[in-house]
């Protein structure tokens, strides 16, 4: 019988990958190589679209973009109910018990949720324009360009669902594709939209790419529902509290939100304290942490489904050895690429974004810091979810969003070179955190896990 090319049915590679540390299997690593040539692809695309609309609208025009589309992005990340990595940790725990029907009940409940709290956070977005707006540039941002910027998140309703099934499906490449396939429609949306060459088209064009990639995405996962995950006749369900699904989505929410700092939070109040025209430099400074999150993407993807699967069968000692082995890795590759790029940022910026972003350069290279301090601890914007403590990583971000927030109202009147200070010094001690958060919540599970066992 033919198989379904988007439905992953070997067996043997379940198997071995339960034996064997992870990622010393050859399997994770082609399944991670797969995801990363996907997910590079559709950062590319994604990039290349940012610079032509940036070379095309200037400074000022392209800061109003970015301004308009970040206080859309900072209303949803606080308000909207992040259910992605409850549902991937709740997922694993009912397919290792081989609940079916308890995991198609979890994603009829994710999906009833994730769609409410669109549309209601979509329309008080719309509502609250005006003053959004004002708050967020002091009277220098239309409120028209923010309600035209709900529709780059109205369009596509269940995207945390969507992406959690791709993850317990074992398909991680599929969520990288798809990503290719909005942004390359997201790209040549933009290419019309500067013909015109205004604020508006711009976003409308992302909206448009936004739509075409959703419908795409859900296209497949129906096709995977379907045909992976059929309840069998008797079948028990072991369903998951909505209530449970909310906490966890609660602390995911917060955690987001501050993970969209960089995109929302800080151009917002840099726009308030400097200006448009400085948020548009600071927005193509970000070049190097782009460029770090850009390459850590992929292994995130692949990681975190692993970590749960790990969770779930209580194998600690595995996930410690994964952590220590990822952050002494990532700091060996990205110290170099640093250095490099310190001499190469003042004439790879101009080239890329016109000679009207020189002075974007010198925040770069402050960011270069933060790029190294996000890509080796990448890791633990997954681990707390795996092991079911979300709330660990909200403590964490509380922490980030007090000193992010500290630190951009003693810096932000410098523009662009204050809030690359500011971002730089908030990721490094928030990821020094994290490696002693991690270190002490490991140790005491397993010396907890011992115990249990040894009670046994």
């Amino acid at each position: 019988m033919a198989t379904d090319p988007l439905i992953d049915t070997d067996e043997a590679r379940e198997e071995l990958l339960a034996k064997a540390p992870f990622w010393k299997t050859r399997a994770w690593w082609g399944r991670a190589g797969r995801t990363a040539i996907a997910v590079y692809l559709a950062t590319a695309l994604a990039f290349l679209g940012t610079v032509v609309a940036a070379r095309a609208l200037g400074p000022h025009e392209f800061g109003t973009v970015v301004l308009a589309v970040a206080v859309v992005t900072l209303v949803t990340t606080v308000l909207d109910l992040t259910l992605e990595e409850a549902v991937v940790h709740h997922g694993y725990r009912a397919l290792e018990q081989d609940d079916i029907g308890g995991l198609l009940g979890l994603l009829r409940a994710s999906l009833a949720l994730d769609i409410a709290s669109g549309l209601v956070i979509s329309a008080g977005i719309i509502v609250f324009a005006a003053p959004l707006a004002d708050l967020a540039s002091a009277g220098q941002l239309d409120p028209g360009l923010v309600r035209l910027a709900v529709l780059t998140f109205l369009v596509s309703p269940a995207g945390a669902t969507v992406a959690a099934v791709l993850q317990l499906a074992g398909r991680p490449d599929l969520r990288g594709w798809t990503m290719a396939g909005t942004n390359l429609a997201r790209l040549a949306a933009v290419v019309v939209a500067v013909q015109i060459g205004t604020a508006e088209a711009v976003i409308l064009a992302y909206a448009v790419g936004n739509a075409l990639g959703a419908l795409g995405q859900r296209i497949i996962v129906w096709r995977i529902v379907r045909r992976r995950w059929r309840v069998p006749a008797g079948s028990r369900a072991l369903h998951v509290p909505v209530r449970e699904l909310v906490r966890f989505g609660f602390h995911t929410s917060i955690t987001t939100s501050i993970a969209g700092a960089s995109g929302s939070l800080i151009p917002l109040l840099l726009g308030r304290l400097s200006g448009p025209t400085a948020v548009g430099l600071f927005r193509v400074g970000l070049f190097p942490v782009f460029v770090a999150d850009s390459a850590s993407g992929p292994i995130r993807l692949v990681l975190y489904p692993e970590q749960a699967r790990l969770s779930a069968k209580g194998d600690l000692t595995q996930i410690r050895r994964a952590v220590r082995g990822h952050t002494l890795a990532a700091l060996a590759l990205s110290l170099p690429i640093a250095v490099a790029g310190w001499f190469a940022l003042p004439w790879l910026l101009p080239l890329l974004f016109s000679d009207q972003f020189d002075d974007a350069v010198l925040p770069a290279r402050i960011l270069l810091i933060a790029a190294v301090a996000r890509f080796s601890g990448a890791w633990f914007k997954t681990l707390p979810a795996a092991l079911g403590k979300p709330q660990l990583r909200t403590a964490l971000a509380l922490f980030e969003l007090a000193l992010m927030i500290a630190l951009l109202i003693l810096l932000g009147e410098h523009g662009s070179e204050g809030a690359a200070i500011a971002f730089a010094a908030t990721s490094v001690a928030t990821r020094v955190a994290a490696v002693i958060v991690a270190r002490v919540v490991l140790r005491r599970a397993e010396t907890a896990a011992g115990a249990t066992t040894s009670r046994l």
